[in-house]
């Protein structure tokens, strides 16, 4: 529900274009619900976080709003 808020409410500001987001690569959950909101991957950041000892590489996602 505080996904479609979100996006509900970028929708009535007008003029908001896009959306934008990043997700950690094995956290397949979130990115299944990103995906069925719309936003799409358009890319990798390797080595984005670091949590303890390892790195995480995060998905960066997109939703087009307007043109």
């Amino acid at each position: 529900r505080l996904l479609a808020e979100a996006i509900g409410r970028a929708r009535a500001m007008g003029g908001v274009e896009v959306l934008d987001l990043s997700v950690g690569v094995g956290n397949e959950p979130a990115r299944r619900l990103y995906e069925r909101f719309g936003f799409e991957t358009y890319g990798i950041e390797r080595w984005a976080l670091k949590v303890g000892g390892g790195y995480v590489d995060e998905a960066l996602m997109v939703l087009r709003l307007g043109p």
